[in-house]
């Protein structure tokens, strides 16, 4: 009684049976739209992905050229203030000239 029920609730007359062919070409059709929205959710998570990937490395580039990345940019301001810059240029040339060798 229930098969009876299932199908005539469909497409399918109930006095008829699905041939082997017409059930794998509706499971063809059916596989088909699976496939349809799977790629589609994986190409909006895709998007979605790369939207907050980019937000993130905006924001991280801003906070870094804005020095928030820099916990320790004013200690390296004091240094370089406290060092001569006679000592500076000859730190540098000397450098340089060893690099070169």
């Amino acid at each position: 009684m229930k098969v009876k029920k299932a199908l005539s609730e469909g497409n399918i007359p109930s006095d008829k049976i699905l041939s082997e062919e017409a059930f794998y070409a509706g499971l063809k059709v059916t596989t088909e739209h699976i496939e349809e929205s799977v790629a589609e959710r994986i190409s909006k998570m895709q998007e979605a992905l790369l939207r907050q990937l980019t937000k993130e490395l905006e924001e991280h580039a801003l906070r870094t050229v804005s020095g928030e990345y820099m916990p320790h940019r004013e200690q390296y301001e004091e240094e370089t203030e406290q060092v001569s810059e006679t000592d500076m240029s000859d730190a540098m040339m000397s450098m340089a000239l060893g690099m070169s060798e």
